[in-house]
């Protein structure tokens, strides 16, 4: 397989992740039955996301160079229908701060060893992951997210994801 840089896979990435879901960006047809995908191209490089469910999803990102995979994803989320409840709040709302804060923080978030948070209109993201996106080519990490009731942080969506180079 061609060699491109880290750099290069990384922008693209951000570029990718902004123009499918997170950016709230056009569905492509699916290749599985029940799924939702996302795909984004520019020039030799193709970003795929696919994902089934709702409260509880699963799924993967896959970056192509010339049609061969190169880079992957894979991810399994859920949210804790009682806390939900409690905070009177639908899964839009929780899925929709995720996509804000996906969005903010696409430059440093899934992207190896990192812990970032950042909080907005009373929720809280954090993640934290191991491993490098660079030298050794796979990462594992968890995200959440939590809504402020009374003094306390309450979890409402938890994500888990691993990923890494493709050789």
């Amino acid at each position: 397989m061609e060699d491109i840089g880290v750099a290069t896979i990384k922008q693209f990435l951000i570029k990718a992740r902004q123009s499918t879901w997170a950016g709230d960006g056009e569905k492509a047809e699916p290749t599985r039955s029940g799924a939702t995908r996302y795909i984004f191209k520019e020039g030799d490089l193709r970003y795929e996301d696919e994902y089934f469910g709702g409260v509880r999803f699963q799924g993967q990102e896959v970056i192509f160079l010339k049609g061969e995979a190169m880079r992957g994803m894979v991810y399994f989320g859920s949210l804790d229908q009682l806390a939900l409840r409690d905070l009177v709040l639908k899964a839009d709302d929780v899925y929709g701060k995720l996509r804000d804060h996906l969005t903010s923080l696409v430059k440093s978030t899934r992207m190896g060893a990192k812990t970032v948070s950042c909080e907005s209109d009373g929720a809280q993201y954090s993640a934290k992951s191991t491993g490098e996106f660079e030298e050794i080519g796979h990462f594992v990490g968890e995200e959440q997210i939590e809504y402020q009731q009374g003094a306390l942080w309450r979890a409402v969506y938890r994500g888990w994801y691993a990923g890494g180079l493709i050789r």
